[in-house]
C-alpha cells in the first residue's frame, strides 16, 4: 500500500461541508475477483481505526474526511464528512453528475477459503481482512458497492 499524501492545512471556515454515505463492500455476492465477502470480515479492522477515504485508489489524492465505518446486513457502510475543496470538491461534483457512483477498498486477506463448486461457480469466501483505505472506483470489483447519499450539511 502507498503512503497517504499529507496536504497542507487549509482554512475551511467558509467552505461548505458535505456528507457522503456509501457501501465500499457488499456482503454475500461474488465480485469480479471471485471474492465473496462475509459479514464480520471488517469487524476487527474497523475498530478504532482511522481508515482514509481517497480518490480512485490514489494515495496522492486523499479526500480530507472524518470517516465512520460500520458493518450492517448489506455490507461495509462508510459515512464521510469533508470540506468542498480539492478532491472533496471533485468527488462531490462527480457524485452529483453520477460519475462517482461506485466504490471499493484496499485490503489484505487475513482469513480466506476457496470454495470449489461447479465449474465457473467457484469463489473465495473472505472471512477477515486488514483494511487500508476506502475509495471511489470507476470500475469496482463489486459493482453493487454504490453511493447511498450525498448531501451538503453546512
Amino acid at each position: 500500500m502507498g503512503k497517504l499524501k499529507r496536504q497542507q492545512k487549509q482554512n475551511t471556515a467558509n467552505v461548505p461541508i458535505y456528507r457522503a454515505k456509501f457501501y465500499a463492500s457488499i456482503f454475500g455476492n461474488i465480485d469480479r475477483a471471485r471474492d465473496k465477502m462475509i459479514k464480520g470480515a471488517f469487524s476487527e479492522t474497523i475498530k478504532d481505526a482511522e481508515i482514509p477515504f481517497i480518490y480512485g485508489h490514489d494515495y496522492n489524492r486523499p479526500i480530507i474526511a472524518k470517516t465512520t465505518l460500520s458493518e450492517d446486513d448489506t455490507g461495509l457502510l462508510v459515512t464521510a464528512e469533508f470540506p468542498y475543496i480539492n478532491d472533496g470538491k471533485k468527488f462531490v461534483d462527480d457524485a452529483l453528475n453520477k460519475v462517482a457512483k461506485t466504490f471499493s477498498f484496499g485490503f489484505d486477506y487475513e482469513d480466506i477459503e476457496y470454495i470449489g463448486k461447479d465449474a465457473g461457480n467457484d469463489y473465495f469466501e473472505i472471512r477477515k481482512v486488514k483494511l487500508y483505505e476506502v475509495s471511489t472506483a470507476a470500475v469496482p470489483c463489486n459493482t453493487e458497492a454504490k453511493l447511498v447519499l450525498i448531501e451538503k450539511i453546512s
